[in-house]
């Protein structure tokens, strides 16, 4: 007989074999990167000493151990506490800007749109306050992160099968001139509409803190745009992955335990995994800039495979994370993507400070007067108590002259002890960029230094708020790139109230009465002006659809609405103001001045409808100073001097207001 023939592989199975070799060398490419991206975080920490940052904020700033009862005296959780305000303190404003395409008043009402819907993302269970408040405070020791999150909830429908009826802008069923109501119809096969099975009745948009401890940063330096991809180790439990409809059903049948004590891969069990019940799972998710891919797998599994490898979910760019990087880029000799931690160069004045203060307090214990007596000194417990009277001319029995107790001297402290305390305490205050002020303490100093510190400190803040605005814009404009991509469900938002502006558009709109003879008409007559706005102007609930979010935007925020208000500066520069158009209403007939004036004056203190009102009172202001000058024949003031006539602001005294206001 002759040997069996082989039979040769088809083009499927030739195939199939090569995709599954090549799933097979991505998978394993992909664990190689996410491997050296944790070395290089193990070394960061190391090198810059990452633990140790977080220990002395904490209070653990004793080597030895944590229980130890050596005192400390914490400036640097000080220094962090008086500085976060200044930085992050309430839920910003959005500001969210139409690119060309649309046109007024369209392009109004969209940003209104959008402002609106990114406020109530924002103010959902306070969840953009809580999440970038966390990710602030990390920030000083690693890395700030917020991630974008969209996770819908699908629940039975009680109402299925019932058709769906028509509706208007107000949310009110629509009706036929017979008084019922008009069904939904299929716009293909004309069938009526139905309510599905599932209903989503719950759709989550919210900004979720990630720990940067389980970030995964690609070694491609500290120039997040030159960034390939980013990863994050993400750990639940192991009956969560197991209903994770994500993942393929055979796999997660096969699903165990692996979540691990440190990040270098070791297969020991955290002491949590004790029980079935709370056992931990551990995966990697991974986001392919270049590929435009979501990658997910998990170590110590049998399957070999990704758990996920899918295009980027609909509105996501690249990943979802918006990154605040506080501390020093490390450009050299070595790039590293993660940057010097913030708090890193404060550790060595706060150890010099611990150790003097410890020598003071412990010199001063032994500097306390201590005697030395014998059994058969004092005749008896009465007269050893006499020894620490504060009466005059106490008298103390004693045995024998000789067994008098004996007090020795202890030398006082060396003042170098103090002066290495206070040298230490200015090398901190000068790192820090922190004036004592600012933290209660009184300065020697004359108002000039004074001031003089306080500005370089406002300097040092104002870089620091930038950064959070340019992290806070980041995370605002992929939100709301995530939000009109996804969007299924009508929203309900509160649309902010139109400005003067925005009414005459409206009206002109709706009911073709021009702009202009509108104006006309709410100057000669008391009361249309405000009855329009309480009419169609005021803040108001709307449905938000998928279709009014279809525009592109700039997202940014509204400079210094995360911070805290200074109300007598605030009242202060506000009357400066109101006092400066009084006495030159002409300044306050340029939209563009008043602009810029809010920018200067204060965050918030003037928005449109203020300029508008402020605008509509200045006009008529100087209505009635040319009324005025009318009746007295004008002219030149003779007694005004050569620098003003009638009907002219005083250049000088304008100045004068002008720096008086900035000054406040």
């Amino acid at each position: 007989m002759g040997s069996p023939t082989k039979k040769r592989p088809t083009k499927r199975g030739k195939k199939a074999a090569a995709d599954a070799e090549s799933q097979s060398t991505k998978l394993e490419r992909w664990k190689d990167r996410v491997s050296h991206a944790r070395k290089v975080r193990t070394d960061w920490e190391t090198t810059y000493q990452v633990t140790r940052c977080a220990n002395y904020f904490l209070g653990h700033q004793v080597e030895r151990s944590r229980t130890t009862k050596d005192k400390v005296f914490n400036h640097i959780r000080t220094t962090v506490r008086t500085m976060l305000p200044n930085l992050f303190y309430a839920t910003p404003k959005f500001y969210v800007r139409v690119q060309p395409g649309l046109k007024a008043p369209a392009e109004e009402r969209a940003s209104a749109t959008g402002e609106s819907v990114l406020e109530s993302i924002g103010n959902q269970d306070q969840n953009l306050k809580r999440s970038a408040s966390l990710a602030v405070l990390q920030a000083f020791w690693r890395i700030g992160v917020l991630k974008q999150v969209y996770d819908p909830k699908l629940e039975p429908n009680p109402q299925q099968g019932e058709p769906i009826y028509l509706q208007d802008a107000e949310g009110q069923v629509k009706k036929d001139e017979l008084g019922n109501p008009i069904p939904m119809k299929n716009a293909i096969t004309g069938e009526t509409v139905t309510e599905p099975p599932d209903v989503l009745t719950d759709e989550v948009y919210r900004y979720d803190f990630v720990n940067a401890a389980n970030l995964l940063l690609p070694d491609e330096g500290p120039d997040m745009q030159k960034w390939t991809w980013i990863g994050e180790e993400i750990t639940v439990s192991l009956e969560e992955a197991k209903a994770d409809t994500r993942f393929p059903k055979e796999y997660r049948d096969a699903f165990v335990a692996n979540a691990t004590d440190a990040s270098d891969g070791s297969s020991k069990r955290t002491a949590r995994a004790t029980s079935e019940l709370d056992q931990q799972f551990k995966y990697v998710e991974c986001w392919d800039h270049v590929g435009k891919r979501r990658l997910i797998f998990a170590d110590g599994q049998t399957c070999n495979d990704f758990l996920v490898d899918e295009w980027l979910p609909d509105g996501v760019e690249d990943n979802p994370y918006a990154i605040l990087n506080l501390g020093d880029p490390i450009l050299e000799p070595d790039p590293c993507p993660w940057p010097v931690p913030y708090i890193k160069p404060w550790l060595d004045p706060q150890d010099d400070y611990n150790i003097a203060r410890k020598m003071i307090s412990e010199g001063s214990k032994r500097a306390a007067r201590k005697g030395f007596y014998t059994d058969n000194t004092f005749a008896s417990a009465d007269e050893q108590a006499k020894m620490a009277s504060a009466d005059d001319m106490t008298l103390v029995k004693v045995n024998d002259l000789k067994d008098i107790p004996t007090f020795p001297n202890e030398p006082n402290l060396s003042m170098d002890i103090y002066q290495s305390g206070n040298l230490a305490l200015a090398d901190y205050r000068m790192i820090t960029g922190q004036p004592g002020t600012r933290q209660g303490i009184t300065s020697s100093g004359t108002a000039t230094e004074a001031g003089l510190v306080e500005r370089s400190a406002n300097l040092r803040d104002a870089a620091d708020q930038g950064s959070i605005n340019s992290w806070l814009s980041e995370a605002g404009s992929k939100m709301f790139q995530l939000v009109k991509s996804t969007l299924t469900m009508d929203m309900w938002v509160k649309l902010r109230s139109f400005s003067d502006t925005e009414v005459l558009r409206h009206v002109e709109r709706n009911y073709g009465v021009p702009s202009e003879q509108l104006s006309m008409m709410m100057e000669q007559t008391p009361g249309l002006k405000a009855m329009l706005q309480e009419r169609i102007g005021k803040d108001s609930w709307r449905k938000i659809t998928r279709e009014e979010l279809t525009f592109e935007a700039d997202v940014t925020i509204v400079p210094g609405s995360a911070r805290p208000h200074n109300l007598d500066n605030e009242r202060r520069a506000w009357m400066e103001l109101l006092k400066l158009i009084g006495s030159f209403p002409q300044l306050a007939l340029s939209r563009e001045l008043l602009k810029r004036t809010a920018t200067m004056v204060g965050d918030g203190l003037i928005d449109d409808r203020m300029i508008d009102e402020l605008m509509a009172l200045a006009q008529k202001m100087v209505e009635i100073n040319a009324k005025q000058a009318g009746r007295d024949q004008g002219g030149a003031n003779p007694e005004a001097g050569t620098g003003s006539t009638a009907g002219q602001p005083d250049l000088a005294a304008m100045m004068a207001g002008i720096s008086g206001m900035q000054g406040g």
